[in-house]
């Protein structure tokens, strides 16, 4: 930055190249080409997306880190928990996917007692770009309707399986009771299992609405621009 500022350039406009030229990388080694590109790499851009989303700038942090003076409590608002992250969908205990981001270094991962704890950035500048790809409309609506699509594709699993097994705790029920009952613990062990099938089938059915209108309204999003 000192070389850009030395040839003429204010100090607003080198961060700007500076910042502009981090987001190009981000969007190539993170996201792919294309989607030959991401199948070679070990996350996938749902993944990425989550990453990116999750270590996006904070306006507190963003108006502190122009004056220089960041204190430890601030920086701690560009990190989150490596388990939390690793637990959520879309990663459900992938940790290849974070290891390769780490070697790619769009992440750094932190440890505590010799356990992962924290990700943050890989570099300091990708929290600027992170926020940058996070507030280009089209490029989140994108990649958000990509990823509520694999989780409605992952609730329309869990009810076809829920639904399976309810049929198969109806034929049961259609057995005499003797030894189906001593089996399986008593009829009301099976109703019990049909109650909490149901709530899970309604749960799953509200969760694929809630997604397929937040989907309709990015699509809109898309078409304006």
């Amino acid at each position: 930055m000192i070389l850009k500022v030395c040839n003429g350039q204010t100090i607003q406009q080198a961060v700007e190249e500076i910042i502009t030229r981090a987001v190009g990388e981000l969007r190539k080694n993170a996201f792919g080409d294309d989607t030959d590109d991401i199948k070679g790499k070990p996350w996938t851009r749902e993944q990425a997306w989550k990453i990116v989303k999750m270590l996006s700038v904070k306006p507190e942090v963003r108006a502190i880190c122009s004056t220089g003076n960041v204190d430890d409590s601030l920086r701690n608002k560009n990190q989150v928990s490596y388990f939390d992250i690793l637990m959520e969908f879309p990663f459900k205990g992938d940790e290849n996917a974070l290891r390769g981001m780490e070697s790619a270094e769009l992440i750094s991962i932190g440890s505590q007692d010799d356990r992962p704890s924290t990700i943050r950035p890989g570099k300091p500048v990708y929290r600027w770009a992170f926020e940058r790809l996070v507030n280009d409309a089209v490029f989140r609506a994108a990649q958000e309707i990509t990823i509520n699509e694999k989780q409605i594709a992952s609730w329309e699993t869990v009810i076809q399986k829920c639904e399976d097994e309810l049929q198969r705790l109806r034929n049961v029920e259609e057995l005499d009771g003797g030894w189906v009952r001593w089996l399986l613990g008593g009829r009301a062990d099976v109703w019990g299992r049909e109650r909490f099938l149901l709530r899970k089938l309604g749960d799953a059915n509200r969760k694929i609405e809630e997604l397929d209108r937040m989907n309709k309204g990015l699509k809109a999003i898309i078409k304006k621009h």
